[in-house]
C-alpha cells in the first residue's frame, strides 16, 4: 500500500513540475532570432566535421566578412602567397 501512495504523489509531483514548466517553454518558441547550427569540414579533411550554431543575422555578417575580404584580396592584387601581382616564388 505504502508503494502505491508513493508512486501516486511521485506521479502527481511530476505532473505539477510539468505544468510549471510549460510556460517557459512556450516564452522559448518565441525567440525572435534561433540558433541555426551547420556542420563544417575544415581545409584539408574529409572527415572531420565541427558543428557551428549562430543567429541568422550572425551567418549573414559571417558570409558578408568572407566575400568582402576575398573582395579586397582580388582588388588589391595580392594573391595566395601575399605579394604584388599574386606571383609565387616558386
Amino acid at each position: 500500500m505504502r508503494i502505491i501512495v508513493a508512486t501516486l504523489l511521485a506521479i502527481a509531483a511530476g505532473g505539477a513540475v510539468y505544468a510549471a514548466e510549460q510556460p517557459k517553454l512556450a516564452d522559448a518558441g518565441q525567440v525572435k532570432d534561433p540558433l541555426i547550427c551547420k556542420r563544417e569540414v575544415p581545409i584539408g579533411s574529409l572527415i572531420a566535421t565541427r558543428k557551428v550554431c549562430l543567429t541568422k543575422q550572425q551567418w549573414q555578417k559571417r558570409s558578408d566578412d568572407g566575400n568582402a575580404t576575398a573582395r579586397a584580396l582580388v582588388e588589391d592584387g595580392a594573391g595566395a602567397c601575399g605579394h604584388d601581382g599574386g606571383v609565387c616564388p616558386f
